[in-house]
């Protein structure tokens, strides 16, 4: 079905161009917003989703320099996550990546926060190192 807008516009001036104007300047919103959140501060950016869900991907190897938010709600066995994670399901928190593989030198880290767990690893030679699991001691 075909719909005639010009009896919509018939008593509007300029009705057409003031709508595209409109949605010209929601765009422009739009992308100063997306650009703000992908700011490049000091070369670390906010990352992408890692987990379950619609992402599909769970790979903490080539996630790229930033903050990444980690949830996982099914099983799973990929070999890039701590050992003890393997296998487990329903954690959630944060994955700060501080280089990248591409200069062949980067640390990760992996802070669960329903797990009041934290992990760090390397990656040197080409090569992603074990991870560690950093153990909380008071400081006093």
């Amino acid at each position: 079905m075909a719909i005639n807008f010009e009896p919509i516009f018939s008593e509007m001036a300029n009705g057409p161009e003031k709508i595209k104007e409109n949605f010209d300047k929601v765009k422009t919103i739009d992308d100063g917003v997306t650009a703000l959140n992908q700011k490049d501060t000091a070369n670390f950016k906010i990352g992408k989703f890692i987990g379950g869900g619609a992402s599909g991907s769970v790979s903490l190897n080539g996630v790229g320099q930033g903050m990444h938010i980690v949830g996982l709600w099914d099983q799973m066995s990929d070999s890039s996550w701590p050992k003890s994670l393997q296998n487990r399901k329903s954690f959630w928190g944060s994955l700060i990546q501080c280089g990248d593989e591409s200069g062949n030198i980067a640390t990760q880290i992996l802070i669960l926060a329903n797990l009041g767990s934290i992990y760090f690893r390397s990656y040197v030679d080409h090569t992603w190192k074990e991870w560690t699991r950093i153990d909380g001691q008071r400081d006093q």
